[in-house]
């Protein structure tokens, strides 16, 4: 399995991001910003963009990745968590709900996009099953 937030990761998000549409499109462009604090103390950045009706993913990153928008949402968890959070033995919510991951910048903007939340875990649930398949040479 691909580590998560690895380059080859996001190589795969990007390809599975790439084909989804949001319908209804977004009215507002929203950058989400999640960082991920490995076992060694280093931090990595990701940055996931919903545009319309695109999804748009830049990462991995060693600094912060600028948004247009300082307030934007950002999302931080230790690498523990988001393993658990890509092999599906623990849910986001869940994660969120236990403290695991913290919440930072504008997070009304976050959760009052629902359309978006479902985008994102549609991405990560693709991914997991695309890297879990038996076909998947990873």
């Amino acid at each position: 399995m691909l580590r998560f937030f690895s380059p080859e990761w996001f190589s795969e998000v990007r390809r599975i991001a790439a084909a989804i549409s949001l319908d209804p499109p977004t009215p507002d462009r929203l950058d989400v910003h999640c960082s991920i604090l490995d076992a060694a103390g280093g931090l990595c950045h990701g940055l996931f963009s919903f545009d319309g009706a695109q999804v748009l993913v830049v990462g991995p990153e060693a600094a912060p990745i600028e948004s247009s928008d300082p307030d934007s949402p950002r999302l931080s968890l230790d690498s523990a968590t988001a393993r658990a959070v890509q092999d599906g033995s623990l849910s986001i919510r869940s994660a969120f709900l236990a403290g695991r991951i913290q919440l930072g910048g504008d997070v009304q903007r976050l959760t009052s996009s629902q359309l978006n939340l479902n985008a994102l875990g549609d991405i990560f649930g693709e991914v997991r099953r695309s890297l879990s398949s038996p076909s998947a040479d990873r």
